[in-house]
């Protein structure tokens, strides 16, 4: 994912960004408008996902409601977003239980956040069978999106029984909707639609050079159609979001182009799936591949085997590898799960009405739709008055649930070995799963059979089986609150009051059990911890004490210490904390280290002032050993600089200070870092641009030229779309309503902040033809 932080943001950058603000731009490459691409791109976003969306960039997210909505309005109600099964699991290899558990819960996301119920969903792998189609139907979705390969025969609604036409060939004609019966028949009354994608199309816009030209792609749209054909005709293509402008830099660009005029010229009308079918029903039906048993996927050219046996389907490794592997993983989880509904079924049975019932409804409390506590789930299911610990193992039930569903999330058994991180993931799923969900004998006799089967699941890595990386990667996780224990106690500022803070989703309190005669002691180590998880309801109480140098603590001591009851002592390390606890922990140790580094270096480049500005004015390359004492405090009295740019109306005078950091810095030979004084312009100029947005004024204008001077004057890279994006809502919003005032001769002295205002859109690489001033 470098240089970004993780991949999410990667692909946020490179693709959910820019097709939510896509370019149109004119021949000199100025910015005629900002598109968003969703208001007729028909998607689906995984809650996963789409939680991430809202919590770390909601106005992108926030772009693709206001795209579905958009459609809605265009098409009649039918909008272009379709919902997904929750976690993405391969449905037909699921119980019938667990299909509609996984429907109902991506429903219920998907109502939360466009505000209607979904129309279609988008399977996972477009994996389906009869079970499938059955559940579908029952949770009244109204289609799903196929691959040719998928359908096995096709007739004529109506036709007579001989007249089915094998698709062995893949002769389908995808440009129309097929209907498909529930298995027991047309007389059933039941059917689920399905539309089949393009797949030379997709392959094309995919894998070829189509999104290198808008004109190139609508042409090759136009020719899916028959120009002689006697019914509507729809052209389908299907592919990763990720296409468009990740995998195809750029893409994103190609495809607003073809919305906003390539579409238009070539009486081509972008609609979503939903408009189509209530147009134009289905005219043929279609009975779908292996429909019977283990049933179909796009991905896997054996049925649904990729996620359940060595069928030949892999990506990556070596051509020697195998994937027996995928049998055992799949059946120790089986097992696992079904001791997991046992104790289920049996603990809640008595407390609710229905406890299959309560569990499709827990997504409604997790992802806070409508419950805001256990006791409100509870209560709406029948729950008596169970008390405070009936309802902390029901909570605790429930997430087990959970995350025993997300231990099938299909790419672990996508790639080539055991060992890849998606598997290892779905392993921590399971562990988590039964750590919640299982007590005492009932867990330890459940693990010992999980890691019996796993390991018969031989890894293609050498002495690796499931077992193994199960012990390794996943069973150490099960401490996750003596993990969080110490993470609070290593990361604890010295004080005499308690600490509380959340880490990682736990609600900590460290109390200062390291007093000695009132006082707090400077080496403390010794720190009593209170471990609560809301989403789970687990809570904890544990002596901590820390062992290593200074503010890296290298080892912890931790032991539970609930009320009368001492736990067993647990050893851990920095390399036991979860990834967030362990950036922290580290962060504190170097900046501990640093602040002293500073220190000693800043009083060190006081003292030698004179000399190395004399050597400055000779450009004297500094030799190594005084290269770095010079570097660390030029680089600091930098920064420090800029955290100063923060004030507002500072810009010039900070300017100045900042000229000779540069200068002697390139006579010495010293490089400035400008990451983090790209991020804290980039920060001031999207605040400013904000405030403009609400107010325009030339003040800010002078303000933001300012910034975006100094960091081409320092050669300071900045977000340069994202700036744009911010910018692109002043121009079409407040400068747009002050040019019509304009037009009509309304304004007098407000001439001069449009004025300013136009003239940043260009140094912005906006086009202002639109506004011509007289």
């Amino acid at each position: 994912a470098a240089p970004y932080h993780d991949w999410n943001e990667r692909i946020y950058d490179q693709c959910y960004r820019p097709n939510a603000h896509s370019r149109i731009v004119d021949p000199a490459g100025l910015i005629q408008d900002i598109h968003n691409n969703f208001r007729y791109l028909s998607f689906n976003f995984g809650p996963t996902l789409f939680r991430w969306l809202e919590k770390e960039h909601p106005r992108v997210a926030e772009s693709i409601i206001e795209a579905d909505r958009e459609s809605c309005r265009r098409l009649e109600g039918h909008g272009n977003a379709l919902a997904q099964a929750y976690n993405h699991i391969i449905l037909p290899l699921a119980s019938r239980r667990d299909q509609l558990t996984q429907i109902r819960w991506g429903k219920a996301y998907f109502r939360s956040r466009f505000g209607r119920d979904p129309e279609g969903m988008w399977l996972s792998e477009t994996a389906i069978n009869a079970e499938t189609v059955r559940c579908l139907i029952e949770e009244e979705i109204k289609f799903v999106v196929l691959a040719p390969t998928q359908a096995d025969a096709i007739r004529r609604i109506g036709e007579e029984e001989n007249g089915w036409r094998s698709n062995d060939h893949q002769q389908i004609d995808t440009r129309r909707a097929y209907r498909i019966w529930l298995p027991e028949g047309e007389a059933a009354g039941g059917y689920l639609d399905a539309f089949f994608f393009d797949e030379e199309l997709s392959r094309s816009v995919s894998f070829g050079n189509l999104l290198i030209d808008a004109g190139m792609l609508g042409g090759r749209i136009e020719s899916c159609f028959d120009p002689n054909g006697d019914e509507p005709q729809a052209a389908i293509l299907a592919t990763d979001g990720e296409t468009f402008g990740h995998h195809k830099p750029y893409g994103d660009m190609c495809l607003a182009y073809l919305y906003a005029h390539i579409a238009h010229d070539m009486n081509l009308e972008p609609v979503s799936f939903g408009y189509f079918l209530a147009k134009h029903p289905p005219r043929y039906e279609v009975q779908l591949r292996n429909a019977d048993a283990d049933g179909c996927a796009w991905s896997c050219a054996h049925g649904t085997g990729r996620w359940a046996r060595d069928c030949g389907c892999q990506t990556g490794g070596y051509p020697e590898w195998n994937q027996k592997w995928r049998a055992p993983l799949r059946r120790a989880l089986d097992e696992l799960q079904r001791e997991l509904d046992r104790t289920f079924e049996r603990e809640l049975g008595p407390l609710v009405d229905d406890p299959w019932r309560l569990r499709d409804d827990y997504v409604l409390l997790k992802d806070g739709i409508e419950y805001q506590s256990t006791e409100e789930l509870l209560t709406a299911h029948g729950a008596g008055v169970g008390g405070s610990r009936a309802h902390e193992r029901a909570l605790k039930l429930m997430a087990a649930q959970a995350y025993m569903l997300y231990a099938y999330t299909s790419c672990g058994w996508f790639f080539a070995d055991i060992s890849g991180i998606e598997t290892v993931q779905n392993l921590q799923y399971a562990c988590r799963a039964a750590q919640l969900g299982l007590e005492g004998s009932e867990l330890e006799t459940a693990l010992e059979e999980f890691l019996q089967i796993l390991d018969t699941a031989k890894s293609n890595m050498p002495d690796q089986t499931g077992k193994t990386i199960c012990e390794r990667y996943a069973l150490p996780l099960m401490r996750s609150m003596e993990i969080m224990a110490f993470a609070a106690a290593a990361t604890a500022p010295i004080t005499r009051k308690e600490v509380r803070r959340t880490i990682d989703g736990y609600e900590t309190v460290v109390r200062p059990d390291y007093l000695q005669n009132g006082e707090v002691v400077q080496k403390a180590d010794r720190f009593a911890v209170k471990v609560k998880c809301a989403r789970t309801g687990e809570s904890g109480e544990f002596e901590v004490k820390l062992i290593g140098p200074g503010a890296l603590r290298i080892m912890a001591v931790v032991t539970r210490a609930d009320g009368d009851r001492k736990g067993f002592p647990v050893e851990l390390t920095p390399a036991d904390l979860f990834v967030g606890s362990r950036k922290k922990l580290t962060e504190a140790a170097v900046a501990s280290l640093e602040n002293a580094v500073d220190k000693l270096y800043r009083e060190w480049m006081k003292q030698n002032e004179e000399t190395i500005s004399a050597l400055a004015t000779l450009n004297v390359p500094l030799p190594s050993t005084l290269h770095c004492p010079a570097s660390h405090a030029l680089n600091g009295e930098w920064s420090r600089l800029f955290e100063e740019l923060n004030e507002p109306g500072r810009e010039n005078e900070i300017f100045e200070r900042l000229l000779p950091v540069w200068n002697k810095a390139r006579s010495l030979g010293v490089r400035l870092e400008t990451a983090e004084a790209g991020a804290l312009i980039d920060e001031r100029l999207r605040r400013e641009i904000g405030d403009l947005a609400k107010e325009l004024n030339g003040a800010a204008c002078d303000r933001i030229r300012n910034l975006l001077g100094i960091a081409e004057r320092f050669n300071i890279g900045l977000s340069k779309n994202r700036i744009e994006d911010a910018y692109f809502g002043v121009l079409d919003g407040p400068v747009r309503a002050l040019y019509a005032r304009y037009c009509q001769g309304k304004i007098g002295e407000e001439k001069t902040i449009l004025l300013c205002a136009l003239g940043l859109a260009r140094r912005l690489n906006f086009s202002i033809e639109r506004f011509p001033i007289s």
